[in-house]
C-alpha cells in the first residue's frame, strides 16, 4: 500500500489500483484464495475478486465482448485498442504475467492472446445482416470465454507435441490429463479428450507461433459455436460468476 497526497492507494493483482481518501486505518483481509475484502475506517467493507488463474481471464473477456457488442461507442474504443478497454473494465495486466513462457522463439501464450484479442474488429461486421452478426458474436463469445485457458495451455501442449515427435495419439493422451485442459472442457460442451484432440491438431497444423488462434477456432467449431453458416447457432451462455 502506498500513500499519495490525501489518498491511500492499494495495489491489487499487480498494477490494479484502488484509491481511498485518507481517513484513518484500512483493514485488508484475504478471505480465501479467490476473494479479498477491504474495509476503510468507519466504512462498509468492499469485496474484490482475486484473479489468480489464466482461465479466469475468459470470464472478463466474454462479458466485455457481450457489453461492447451492444454499444457503438464501445465498439470503436475496442477496435482502437482492445487491451486498453479490457484494462479499464477490470482485467489486470498481472493476469497475463504467468503466460510469458514460450518455446522455439514463438510468441508467448500471452502475446498470442493479445494478438487474437486485437484481431477482433467490430467495424468489420458492421454491415453484416442481423443473423450474420449473431453468428459472429456467438463464435466470439465462445472464443472469449476460453481464451485465457488456451493461452495457458500453449506451453504444455507444445511440450507434449514436441516430446512425441509429431505423433498425435500419445500427445493427446498427455494433453487430456492437464488441469487447464479439463478447465477448458468444463466451460464448453466437450470432453477433455476432445479438447485435447483439438489442441494437438491445432499445434501440428498452425505451429507454435499460431497455436492460440488455431486452438480457439478448433475448440469453438467442435463446440458448435463457430460455423460458416449464416444461421446463428445457439449462443453460449455468458458466465457472470
Amino acid at each position: 500500500m502506498n500513500r499519495k497526497n490525501r489518498y491511500d492507494i492499494v495495489q491489487v493483482n499487480g498494477p490494479t489500483q484502488i484509491q481511498f481518501e485518507v481517513i484513518g486505518s484500512i483493514d485488508i483481509k484475504v478471505l480465501d484464495e479467490t476473494n479479498m475484502q477491504i474495509t476503510p475506517d468507519s466504512q462498509n467493507p468492499i469485496s474484490y475478486k482475486l484473479l489468480n488463474q489464466a482461465i479466469d481471464v475468459g470470464q472478463i473477456v466474454q462479458v466485455v465482448l457481450s457489453i461492447v457488442s451492444a454499444s457503438p461507442t464501445l465498439q470503436q474504443q475496442w477496435d482502437n485498442n482492445a487491451m486498453d478497454l479490457l484494462s479499464a473494465a477490470g482485467l489486470p495486466e498481472s493476469a497475463l504475467e504467468n503466460l510469458g513462457v514460450t518455446v522455439s522463439s514463438a510468441p508467448s501464450g500471452g502475446d498470442q492472446l493479445t494478438t487474437w484479442l486485437q484481431s477482433i474488429k467490430f467495424s468489420e461486421v458492421a454491415e453484416f445482416t442481423e443473423d450474420a452478426r449473431a453468428t459472429w458474436l456467438s463464435c466470439a463469445l465462445c472464443k472469449g470465454l476460453i481464451c485465457g485457458g488456451a493461452a495457458a495451455a500453449f506451453v504444455l501442449v507444445a511440450a507434449a507435441c514436441i516430446a512425441t515427435g509429431g505423433v498425435s495419439a500419445p500427445a493427446v493422451t498427455a494433453v487430456a490429463g492437464f488441469t487447464i485442459v479439463e478447465a477448458i472442457a468444463a466451460l464448453t460442451t466437450l470432453s477433455a479428450t476432445v479438447v485435447a484432440q483439438a489442441a494437438v491438431a491445432a499445434f501440428f497444423a498452425a505451429g507454435a507461433a499460431g497455436f492460440v488462434g488455431a486452438v480457439l477456432d478448433a475448440i469453438c467449431q467442435a463446440n458448435g459455436s463457430c460455423q460458416t453458416s449464416i444461421i446463428a447457432p445457439p449462443k453460449l451462455a455468458v458466465r457472470t460468476a
